[in-house]
């Protein structure tokens, strides 16, 4: 006979077996039948009012309704039936399961509530205030290449959005305008950052508004890339005001992405037809080339899409070299990794006087007999770049001239500071010819060789 303690020895264990495998089956049934419909569920505040989950504020005290993912299926047939079902909706429709904020139908019935409900206060001026013309809507047909901040203003104040009671009020509108600030001789450029610490002064010592929430439910709109200076003696504009901004690049060092918004920029031109339907716009028309942009170079050149948006990055002198890190914060003793000779900038290091590179530009230039007088700026250099004879896959090889330099010399100079390795000057011209011969190849642009006569590495 088995003593009690051995008896004990095989009842426990297989007891706590039996038990982990019941847990187990457990869990896998009732996980395998969660979030298969939708429902709508709404929470309710002591006060009585009903608020959605994903739109919280305690200060808030507003009715709203969201469509919230979250009941059981009772019963299911099988496995594969059940991992269907997890993303269709008895309609049809796909569902996503996992976030309400993803789900088509949640996401309508948000927009339908907040196109109802959103209430916008803009701070009150007259037409006698010495500065209208800055906080005033336009009473004309707005223009020019910064239309959109005036569209915008315009547009807002005539909306349903906007109360008289500031009570009722989920935002509030800064109605200066930074592009009209810019033009006005009484303020310019250098005057903007006094113009918005004043402002804001104002504001916060005549209404409460802003010192409720030190400015986290105020926006205001830019589009001139001095917008993104304005704000340098207001920080708490720059750090807790909705920035809706039409061009995110231009605010690099100043845009928080989970705060701000980018608008999109508009140029109405006489003649355009503004209620075309998107669908019907050519957004590569010849009023690109009017307005100096080398679309066609930068997007149209048979390169990889990469490079397509590194020679983009060029064009706006955006490309992270030393100067452009020194402007974002980051204070580096500037000097060019290819020469070492000047600060490393944009225009040096891919064009103008880096002896590094201008060797690799010689070296093509020569190989076609062309004698080119250097221009301004990256820029320029795609708007001007000469065409190799009229055929057109002779010019299609052409073009990709510079995106080859320019790839070469990033990898180069990354290679150097990052890797702490230097190649030869001849080795750089090899790899440069190599990276133009297989982009030639790989976009099937026959006789590649041809351009490649005569060269000389040395």
């Amino acid at each position: 006979m088995y003593s009690n303690s051995a008896q004990a020895f095989i009842f426990i264990p297989t007891a706590l077996a039996l038990v982990t495998s019941l847990l187990i089956l457990f869990y896998i049934s009732f996980t395998s039948n969660f979030f298969i419909q939708t429902h709508h569920l709404t929470f309710t505040h002591s006060t009585g009012y009903s608020t959605p989950l994903s739109s919280f504020n305690s200060t808030s005290h507003k009715q709203l309704n969201i469509s919230f993912l979250g009941s059981i299926q009772q019963s299911v047939n099988t496995q594969s039936n059940i991992q269907s079902q997890r993303h269709m909706e008895f309609n049809g429709n796909y569902v996503n399961d996992n976030e309400v904020f993803h789900d088509r139908d949640d996401f309508m019935d948000n927009y339908k509530e907040m196109n109802r409900s959103l209430k916008i206060y803009v701070y009150p001026h007259q037409k006698g205030d010495p500065f209208s013309n800055v906080l005033l809507a336009v009473d004309f047909e707005p223009g020019g290449n910064y239309a959109t901040e005036s569209y915008f203003k315009k547009v807002l104040v005539m909306s349903h959005f906007i109360t008289k009671d500031p009570s009722n009020a989920d935002l509030f509108f800064l109605p200066f305008s930074i592009a009209r600030l810019r033009h006005d001789p009484r303020v310019g450029i250098d005057g903007i950052k006094d113009f918005i610490k004043s402002y804001i002064f104002n504001i916060s010592h005549e209404y409460p508004y802003w010192n409720r929430t030190n400015g986290a439910d105020h926006f205001y709109v830019a589009c001139h890339s001095i917008g993104r200076f304005a704000m340098e003696k207001a920080i708490d504009v720059k750090i807790n005001a909705i920035q809706v901004v039409c061009s995110s690049s231009y605010f690099v060092s100043a845009y928080i992405p989970h705060k701000d918004a980018s608008l999109p920029q508009i140029w109405p031109r006489l003649g355009d037809d503004l209620n075309l339907a998107p669908y019907k716009r050519d957004l590569c028309s010849t009023t690109n080339q009017e307005a100096g942009w080398p679309w066609r170079m930068i997007w149209k050149n048979k390169i990889p899409y990469k490079v397509n948006c590194f020679s983009w990055l060029l064009a706006k002198e955006a490309v992270l070299t030393h100067e452009n890190l020194n402007k974002r914060g980051f204070h580096l003793c500037s000097r060019c990794y290819l020469c070492g000779e000047q600060a490393e900038t944009v225009n040096h290091l891919f064009f103008l006087h880096c002896k590094v590179t201008d060797q690799l530009w010689q070296f093509f230039l020569k190989i076609k007999k062309i004698n080119w007088v250097k221009s301004g700026s990256i820029k320029e250099v795609m708007k001007c770049w000469n065409r190799d004879g009229n055929a057109a896959k002779k010019e299609e090889r052409w073009k990709i001239v510079p995106a080859s330099i320019w790839w070469t010399v990033w990898k180069e100079r990354n290679q150097r500071c990052f890797e702490d390795k230097q190649s030869s000057k001849q080795k750089m011209k090899m790899n440069c010819l190599a990276i133009y011969y297989f982009w030639c190849k790989q976009e099937m642009l026959d006789q590649t060789v041809d351009i490649l006569t005569g060269c000389n590495l040395v």
